[in-house]
């Protein structure tokens, strides 16, 4: 591949990844990206492996404002 092919595909990435920060912008923004406590713990017991009963004896979860891209509203936190 030469150099101008390569510039090309860099500059389509680019456009590629800010069409997608400004999605989930919008998508953060209306709150759309956001779960439920219970949908939030659900999962993370789902990952985890561990039940709800279990968990809650060493943690808690609390809302979370981080506005990081990928929130869901929610963070899990050891009591």
């Amino acid at each position: 591949m030469n150099s101008r092919s390569w510039k090309i595909r860099i500059q389509a990435y680019k456009v590629l990844y800010d069409i997608k920060a400004r999605k989930i912008n919008v998508l953060k923004r209306d709150n759309r990206m956001k779960m439920t406590k219970e949908e939030f713990i659900a999962g993370y017991c789902e990952r985890s492996g561990v039940t709800w009963e279990e968990l809650s004896q060493w943690a808690m979860v609390l809302p979370c404002d981080c506005e990081e891209d990928d929130c869901r509203g929610w963070v899990m936190v050891e009591k």
